[in-house]
This record gives structure tokens, sequence and C-alpha cells, in this order.
């Protein structure tokens, strides 16, 4: 589910007046009221693909001279039979100075300057922190364009399954949502609890920014636009019977950034992201793993890769239904490029790096016959990876210092083993080339040939050594 569509379908939903309003437009504000409510209604069952049902209903609209009310029910269905009804009220302040604007020092001329809350009914599985579960100013211009915030109550549900902190939203969108637009979100603490496997997932400061272009319509499933996030920490924690134990992952100090486009017809994905790995046992013992870091970029047909993307908001059994191979087929039948660069983990000892580069020609499946018909796919093509040695016996002594009775020589001895075997077994297996620090693998096919290591692949023993790679280093023992 794309950010860009929560934030618009909210946006429209706080935003939910006409697009006239201001004192001489008369009956249009009341016009407008229900076209926008079918448009936010539109907007809404992007969620669906999410397991949620939404719906805005029962509308009541009272127009007066300086001012009008709405009144309205927003339906929620989710997590199956559950239904949340959250009443909504909107004063719909006129232009071209809106009095709450006026007060506020504001003199900015807008059509309508709307005040919008939305109140929780009594639930048996949702408790709220406050009876306004959302709060909401919204200013529309003359051009129709939308600017407002909005913030939502804390709640978290009966069972302590959920739990989410205020979340505080800025947003600007054309044209009442139907150009492009921009949203920042703060969520300062969100907990979900999986009972399934007695999980706990809490994200503690997420920040994010997301600004969409007016062709995220012409490519729905698209997350057309720029995004950036940061999160102080995701903390995943084993809860034995509800209770939390002392294992646990945490990724923090994340940082992200995307940019996708499409020009002429062809799809462009680049991004980066960084994070910091940590992991906990018992005893209040803590490895450092290291950090993270990685740049994407791909590159392939914008129609194609729409159609490929429907997928990802299906469910299995809508999966199986439906005939995935005429989007692949159409999106073969043109260039791809996928490319992981600057992949790298690293800790206080060294960093381990892996790039990889796949450029394929335009291709139809049944015409692979061969290996030779498969390596000629790729041009330019290529896969660098490096192990360093120093980074590699680090962590696995930190991993031996978790173990209970662990002692620090002991550490030390069975990483220096483990790590002398690994540097055996790439020197045998004649897949990698071993230097005093790093152990290392390079693939390149471009025009039809294969070189591995440097060295030229006959073709006769292309496949031996595709296999082998696949295989792993058990295969050249």
């Amino acid at each position: 589910m794309k950010l860009s569509t929560i934030a618009l379908s909210m946006a429209v939903i706080v935003g939910a007046v006409a697009t006239g309003g201001s004192w001489y437009t008369g009956k249009q504000i009341e016009q407008r009221y229900q076209e926008l409510i079918a448009q936010g209604n539109q907007n809404l069952k992007e969620l669906e693909s999410a397991g949620i049902q939404a719906e805005i209903k029962n509308l009541k609209f009272e127009r007066n001279f300086f001012s009008s009310t709405a009144s309205y029910d927003f339906e929620i269905k989710a997590y199956g039979d559950r239904t949340y009804l959250l009443k909504g009220n909107d004063k719909v302040h006129h232009g071209p100075l809106p009095l709450n604007r006026l007060v506020k020092g504001n003199l900015v001329p807008v059509m309508a300057s709307v005040d919008t809350i939305l109140t929780a009914q009594e639930s048996s599985d949702v408790k709220f922190e406050k009876t306004e579960v959302l709060v909401a100013q919204t200013a529309i211009s003359y051009s129709s364009d939308l600017d407002g915030s909005f913030k939502t109550s804390a709640f978290k549900t009966n069972d302590m399954i959920l739990e989410v902190s205020e979340i505080e939203v800025d947003f600007e969108l054309d044209k009442l949502g139907t150009g492009a637009g921009s949203t920042t979100v703060k969520v300062p603490k969100l907990r979900v609890l999986d009972t399934d496997s007695d999980t706990e997932m809490s994200f503690n400061q997420m920040q994010y920014a997301i600004t969409f272009p007016k062709e995220v319509r012409e490519y729905p499933n698209l997350a057309l636009g720029q995004a950036k996030v940061k999160m102080q920490s995701f903390v995943m924690r084993g809860m034995g019977n509800y209770k939390s134990t002392s294992e646990y992952l945490e990724v923090s100090d994340i940082t992200g950034k995307t940019h996708n486009k499409v020009a002429n017809a062809i799809y462009e994905s680049e991004g980066d992201f960084s994070a910091k790995l940590a992991f906990g046992g018992q005893r209040d013992k803590r490895l450092e793993l290291g950090k993270i870091t990685a740049d994407v970029f791909m590159k392939s047909d914008a129609k194609a890769t729409d159609s490929l993307m429907k997928f990802t908001k299906m469910d299995p059994e809508q999966i199986q239904a439906n005939d995935m191979m005429p989007n692949l087929e159409a999106l073969t039948a043109k260039e791809i490029q996928l490319h992981l660069k600057d992949v790298a983990f690293e800790n206080e000892k060294g960093k381990h790096s892996l790039s990889l580069a796949v450029n394929t020609r335009p291709f139809e499946f049944e015409k692979l016959q061969s290996i030779e018909d498969i390596v000629g796919l790729f041009k330019a093509s290529t896969l660098d990876l490096a192990i360093n040695i120093a980074a590699f016996e680090t962590l696995l002594q930190q991993i031996e210092m978790m173990e209970d009775e662990a002692d620090k020589e002991s550490a030390e001895q069975a990483a220096k083993m483990a790590t002398n075997e690994l540097i055996t077994q790439a020197q045998i297996s004649r897949l990698f080339t071993v230097d005093p620090d790093n152990i290392k693998l390079k693939l390149e096919i471009d025009q039809g040939k294969v070189i591995f290591n440097g060295k030229e692949i006959p073709p006769e023993e292309i496949f031996i050594t595709l296999l082998s790679l696949g295989l792993g280093f058990e295969f050249g023992k």
C-alpha cells in the first residue's frame, strides 16, 4: 500500500469541502461537496489491498452566509469483521478572508478554510486517548489547491495487539487531490504484537516526507515521486506468553530516500538506505552487528511494470486466479536494468561489499533453449563480492560471546578456527580469490562472454561454472 495513496485519501477526507464556499458562490459549495465525497470514497478503495474497507456516508450539509457546516459518518471495516464508526463534523469558513484565519492574523485570501473534527463512537476493541480522534485545518485556494494539517489521537486496542501514538501530518495537494502533492508525517511510536509468533515490533520516532507528481494517477500501481524516511529505531522482540523476553533485534539510525519517475514511457527507480544492526540476548548481552548501506537503481518499461505491480496487492488466491505470464512477457520485451550499488556491511574491523549490475536485452521466454541463449540475454552485467576477513572474524567472535557460558579466550579461538575454515574452503573451491584482507568473487557477462575472476570461461565450461557458483563452496570440494 503506497504512503502517497494514504496521504492523498486522508487529505481529501479532512478537506472534503467545496471548491466554492466563499460567501458569493451560493449553492456551489453544497453541490461540490457531494462530488468530493464521491472522490474521497474512490480514493479510499485503494486501502482494500491492505484488507481495509472505508467509506464516507450519511452526509448532511447546512449552508449559511459566512460559514457552512457538514456532518457525516466515516465507517471503517478492518481485521476481519471489525467495524469502526467515526462521526465527522466540518465547519467551512467562507473566503476570501475566512474568520478562523483572520483571528490568527492570516490575511492571505483563500476560497475557504475548514476546521474538521472526527469523533469516535464507543468501541469494545479500541481505546482512544481523546474523544476527538482527528483534528484538522485545511485551506482551499481559488485554484482548488489544498493546504493543511491534521493530528490524530493516540490509541490502543484493548487486546494490546496495536498501540499508536499521536500522528502529525502536513500536506499540500493540487486540485483537491487530482494533481501533484506532498505530505510529511511524524509518528513517535507504533507498537504491534504478532500473536501467531509471539513477537512484538516497535517503530520509534518515524518521520517521512513524500512528494508525488500528477502522473501517479496514470500509473496507479507505481509509487511515483520522492520519499525520505528517517527512524530512530525498529525493535523486534520475543514475547513469550505476552511477556517481553531479553532477546531482540534492533535496527537503528535508519535513513532512506527514493525517487521514482516515468519519462518517455520508461520507469526509473533509485534509492539508498542505511541503518545500524544490533542483537540482544540473555543477561543483557548485546551484539553490535555493524552498519548496512545500499544504493539501488532500476529501469524498465513503465506500463509493463505497473501491470506487474498490481499483483503485489493481491492475496495468494487472487494471484493464482490471474495469469501473470503476459505481464512478464511485456516486461521482458523491453530492456531491463537492475543495479545494486555500494551494498556494504561494516563493523569496526572492516567492510563487506557487494555490487550487482544486471542489464538485459529484450527477449522471449520460449526462445531460451540453451545456456548460450541465457548468457546472451545479458550485456555489461557484473557481480562483484568481497568478504573482509577481519570483519568476518570479529563478527563470529561477538556471536560466540552471546552464549551463556562463553569467555573471551574461547570465543576468539572459535572465531579464528571458523575464519580459517572459510578461507580454506574459498581457496579450494576455485570460485573465489583470496588475498590477506578479503575473499573476492567477480563475474562479468557481456556479448555472450563470461569472465570469472578475470579469466574468460570457454563456452563448454560456462554451465558448470555457473552451476558451481549457485551451489556454493561445497561444490568445489
